[in-house]
């Protein structure tokens, strides 16, 4: 939901319910937030399963900002877990924040993943597909 509290409990029923979840290695986020402020936590979702979590993301957030806007509107909660997800770290062209693995191999998936921008390919896919159903087709940002 916008701005809800449900996005790490959804995640984790969609991820634990699905009939491919053995052939999953990686949990790849773009972003740590689903609508609007909808904040996943990244260490609950790779423990409940079992699942390594890599957080892509584009421009390094303003921190400053976003911590200013949370206060505001009441959502002092959500800061707990954005700084519960550990430091965010520039790898090449974007920054990355993970849960169950390290830096290292979080490097490795997105040298193997990346082969047409600096997005990895089942992002900028999802992106594609995302854009095609609700706006009929892609504005070219993944």
């Amino acid at each position: 939901s916008v701005d809800g509290n449900d996005a790490t409990r959804k995640l984790i029923g969609m991820i634990n319910r699905s009939r491919f979840k053995p052939q999953l290695h990686c949990i790849i986020l773009d972003g740590i937030s689903l609508g609007g402020f909808n904040v996943v936590d990244i260490q609950e979702l790779s423990k409940k399963t079992g699942i390594p979590v890599l957080v892509v993301i584009r421009k390094y957030p303003r921190l400053e900002e976003i911590h200013a806007v949370l206060e505001k509107i009441g959502k002092k909660d959500k800061l707990r877990i954005l700084s519960k997800a550990g430091a965010i770290v520039k790898v090449g062209e974007v920054y990355v924040q993970v849960s169950g693995l390290a830096i290292g191999a979080a490097k490795e998936i997105l040298k193997i993943g990346c082969t047409r921008s600096n997005i990895p390919e089942p992002l900028r896919v999802a992106h594609m597909i995302a854009s095609g159903v609700v706006k009929g087709e892609s504005r070219g940002r993944a």
